[in-house]
């Protein structure tokens, strides 16, 4: 199937669209470092601790996802690298590296669902963090769990990418965690 001209127009505009709207709202980022340490936090609460709070964990998690731009496919995510700004070596090195960790992820199991871009706003204008999104199988047990989060984040040296400084301190936390298990 070969989508037109005009209809790829359409999809970028779209994405453009999705993206200045998210930079109307962005924040610093430590805020929303704050907001996803404490997302995490929540996570890692007991089901029953977690179930008291889940209006709060609702609710942070709306805002989280106001400063987020998710979208379903490498052209798509391409599109949005480009009206984030990056130059084509950036936007493919960066596909790139994001879709290493999504082809992990799905080697193990774990299913694909999307790219996306944080944005936040410093003093020099918008930052932006990308993101491989999969959803982790219920199936799992916490140190299997860990172990493949472990092998997803290490999933760009793999395909010849340097690891992000992101990728680096998950691993370094995860495999900590892993020593707890």
């Amino acid at each position: 199937m070969r989508l037109e001209n005009s209809n790829l127009e359409h999809i970028k505009f779209g994405i453009t669209e999705k993206l200045h709207h998210v930079q109307e709202v962005a924040t610093d980022a430590q805020t929303l470092i704050a907001m996803q340490e404490e997302k995490i936090r929540m996570l890692s609460q007991t089901p029953a601790d977690f179930l008291k709070n889940i209006d709060a964990f609702i609710s942070l998690d709306t805002a989280l996802q106001s400063h987020i731009v998710t979208v379903q496919n490498l052209f798509e995510f391409n599109a949005l690298l480009e009206a984030a700004g990056a130059d084509q070596i950036t936007a493919m090195d960066t596909v790139a590296h994001e879709n290493a960790h999504l082809n992990v992820a799905e080697s193990l199991g774990f299913k694909a669902s999307g790219y996306s871009l944080l944005v936040s706003k410093g003093e020099h204008g918008f930052a932006y963090t990308p993101i491989a999104n999969y959803e982790v199988p219920h199936t799992l047990n916490t140190k299997d769990t860990v172990e493949a989060n472990i092998a997803i984040a290490q999933a760009p040296e793999k395909y010849g990418n340097k690891l992000a400084p992101d990728d680096i301190e998950r691993i370094e936390t995860l495999s900590a965690q892993l020593k707890d298990l």
